[in-house]
């Protein structure tokens, strides 16, 4: 549990002022500033179609595909906008950098609804909103420093890549619990 609190951290963290970023990457690579229109619209259709289409196939998904798959696949998403360099690479990129996040977001709610008491889910929820924020401002301050040394397309990519980095992580360690649990009810069932 605590792992996926933190890829979800990491994703606010990562994509915070993401609309700035995106937009100074767009004018590096010499595209005109409008199309970042494109790009966040692309993203907003890959997170509506998929929440409206896919929510009833992802529930019957192993976690680690509904959840450690889609935060690695999201971060690798996010990190091709900033490393694309035209108009069709970046649109593919936030299509399924949507696509990934609405996943990602539809099945750590529902995990977090299993694994907390319904008596602590609020304060749970009111905690993570309270650490969603801060992380969220926080970012915007790495983000902004990190475009001061390095270009807003690398920026992008080196936050894409910590949350795949973590997604990956959150596959391991899913699996590990995976075969743990499985391991121990194995062993109830000989004793």
């Amino acid at each position: 549990m605590f792992n996926l609190l933190v890829i979800f951290l990491l994703i606010l963290f990562g994509v915070a002022g993401a609309d700035v970023m995106l937009t100074a990457h767009v004018n590096d690579i010499g595209l005109n500033t409008y199309t970042v229109g494109y790009v966040v619209g692309a993203l907003s259709f890959g997170i509506l179609v998929t929440s409206m289409v896919a929510a009833k196939w992802v529930i019957h998904w192993p976690l680690q595909i509904q959840l450690g798959v889609s935060g690695f696949a999201l971060g690798l998403s996010y990190s091709i906008i900033g490393f694309g360099a035209n108009l069709i690479t970046l649109i593919l990129a936030a299509f399924m950098t949507g696509a990934c996040n609405a996943i990602f977001n539809m099945s750590s709610s529902t995990f977090w609804q299993k694994q907390i008491p319904y008596t602590q889910l609020a304060r749970f929820f009111g905690l993570v909103g309270s650490l969603a924020s801060a992380v969220t401002l926080i970012g915007m301050g790495v983000n902004g420093l990190l475009s001061e040394w390095i270009t807003a397309g690398l920026t992008i990519m080196l936050c894409g890549l910590l949350i795949a980095l973590a997604g990956l992580l959150l596959i391991v360690n899913l699996s590990l619990t995976r075969k743990y649990k499985k391991q121990v009810l194995q062993e109830n069932e000989v004793q």
